[in-house]
């Protein structure tokens, strides 16, 4: 599996920014929106995951879990290192 997360590359924690408790939204941070291709509302960011991430995947029985790190002006990957994750079961 590939994806893709807010992530802090630098956080060996995930960061919970919001929750949902008996129906509503709790937050934990100033709320955050992303980006939405079908709405210019944004989507609410829940986390921004840290390193604990790939533990989790271990844990959820990937027999493997690692982080990609990315960054190429041709291929328009610009900013700073960009990362994409990986776990195989």
């Amino acid at each position: 599996m590939m994806w893709s997360v807010p992530f802090i590359p630098n956080s060996t924690t995930n960061l919970v920014r919001a929750k949902i408790e008996n129906g509503e939204i709790i937050h934990m941070q100033p709320p955050e929106y992303h980006g939405d291709p079908l709405s210019g509302d944004g989507v609410l960011c829940f986390q921004h995951f840290g390193w604990q991430m790939l533990d989790q995947m271990r844990s959820a029985g990937f027999r493997d879990a690692y982080a990609l790190c990315y960054q190429s002006k041709e291929f328009g990957y610009l900013g700073g290192e960009q990362f994409m994750f990986v776990s195989i079961k």
